[in-house]
Parts: C-alpha cells; structure tokens; sequence
C-alpha cells in the first residue's frame, strides 16, 4: 500500500476508456459470452480448475462462506484433492455452487478480448449470478472478489510477458552490436 500512496494518479489523469463507457447490455458480444460461459466452463483445463478451486476457497475464506466437509457432505472435487497436501492456512474449501460460480465468472473473463475494465466484468457476473439458482448474501463482494484475483493474475502475466519480450529484445540488441 505504501508504494500506491506514492502514485498521484487524479481523476483526470485516467483517460477515459471505450470499453469503460459501454453499458454491458448495449453489448451483444458480451451477451453472447454470458450465454457460452455456462457451457465453456466445462472446457477449463485441470490445472485451472485447481486453481479456481483454490481462489474460490480464498473467497469462500474471506466473506465467511463455509462447507461440510463431514462423512455425510459431497467428495471432494479432482480439483481440491491438491489441497489435501499442501499447507494453505485457514483457507476455507468453498461450497459447490461458489466453485461453479467461479468457473463461469473465469469462462466470460478468459473469453473477453478487451480486459480494461472492471465495471464490464462485475455488470457480466451479476447476470450470470442471476442466471444461476445460487444464493449468496454477499454476491457484490464475492464478484468483486472473484474480478480482483483474475485481473491480478492477468496483470501478472501480461507483465511477465512483456518483461520477457524486453530481455529478447536486449539479448538481440547486443548481440547485434557485437
């Protein structure tokens, strides 16, 4: 938090982003990937899975969701055995239906092109919160949750990316000198 304080970022220093601007339901191609997320969802790979397993347990931790995880309560999911082996704190196993939430919310976000806006993807979760039977009494926080680790681990990997392409770059450049 420290480094952000520095940052003197006012209002008018952020530029006004078209995808920002746009009202989701004036979107027809983001109603179309909230109608495919539901299916795509079943397309995410295992080691995604494990993860949204593992960032919905997060959530479930974080808003005080919890589950049974008695004899009597549904197995555990292929994608939270991994959990069984590794130290994680008091993360919590999330419910099932929050895990499938999970999955459709990462389906619409992978699908999405343009990533410059929160305010698109919360619009989005909403309606496929309401497009599900799930009930959870803090479903804005809960998205906004959901939104901020995704776009995290986006943020991460577009700058890993661009560091690596950088590193080429130099590499090429001296040996271009040489």
């Amino acid at each position: 938090m420290k480094l952000y304080s520095k940052l003197e970022i006012t209002q008018s220093d952020t530029p006004e982003l078209p995808c920002c601007t746009q009202n989701l339901q004036s979107n027809d191609e983001d109603i179309e990937l909230i109608e495919t997320s539901f299916s795509q969802a079943s397309n995410i790979a295992e080691d995604e899975r494990s993860a949204l397993y593992y960032i919905a347990g997060y959530v479930a931790f974080k808003e005080n969701i919890g589950v049974d995880l008695s004899e009597n309560a549904t197995p555990l999911p292929t994608e939270g055995e991994y959990l069984e082996l590794v130290s994680r704190g008091k993360l919590s196993h999330p419910p099932s239906d929050l895990f499938d939430l999970s999955m459709y919310y990462y389906s619409f976000f992978k699908s999405r092109k343009q990533k410059c806006c929160q305010k698109i993807f919360l619009e989005a979760y909403e309606e496929i919160y309401i497009s599900t039977d799930y009930y959870f009494e803090k479903i804005e926080s809960i998205n906004r949750r959901f939104s901020n680790c995704f776009f995290k681990a986006f943020v991460k990997k577009e700058c890993s990316e661009i560091k690596n392409d950088s590193q080429k770059k130099n590499t090429m450049k001296r040996k271009l000198d040489n």
